[in-house]
């Protein structure tokens, strides 16, 4: 499978609420950054999927922006 079909399949995943399939999707190393002066920038880099999940994913999901934000994301690295 091809990297744009993963990111793909992690958007779909969102979209439905599969959080685990998102996370699953995930290679075991990820290095996840948020941008400095943000607020989930307090415990960068996350390493690994869980640390995705308890430091930005869990902050996302209650304020029901995080399809929002992951679609931003990805416009943001697609423009760099």
């Amino acid at each position: 499978m091809e990297n744009l079909e993963i990111v793909k399949e992690m958007y779909d995943a969102v979209a439905k609420g599969d959080f685990p399939a998102f996370l699953g999707a995930m290679d075991e190393a990820i290095e996840w950054n948020e941008a400095e002066n943000f607020p989930y920038a307090d415990r960068n880099p996350y390493i690994g999927p869980q640390a995705v999940a308890e430091g930005v994913l869990a902050a996302l999901v209650p304020t029901g922006n995080i399809g929002h934000y992951l679609i931003l994301n990805f416009m943001k690295q697609k423009m760099t």
